[in-house]
């Protein structure tokens, strides 16, 4: 998992012009660009995707809830920036 933390993301970002538009690039190499629109603060990880570079399973919390509705201790919360 990447050790980048949106404190690191907001402390980077308070140095910028607040008008400037966000991009977000598809792949470390810049295979691609996407023009950020918006942020989901409600989605959790795959525990097994903690220890992987990249992930392919995102879920919501209702999706994650155990018997007793509380959300499984063991997935990981995450921010998404989406294009």
């Amino acid at each position: 998992m990447s050790e980048y933390r949106v404190k690191d993301l907001i402390a980077k970002l308070q140095t910028l012009d607040p008008e400037l538009p966000v991009l977000l690039q598809s792949d470390p190499e810049g295979n691609g660009f996407f023009w950020a629109s918006g942020v989901d603060d409600e989605a959790w990880v795959t525990p097994d995707s903690v220890e992987n570079d990249r992930t392919y399973a995102v879920y919501g919390e209702d999706d994650i809830k155990n018997d007793e509705g509380a959300v499984d201790p063991d997935y990981v919360k995450v921010a998404i920036i989406f294009p």
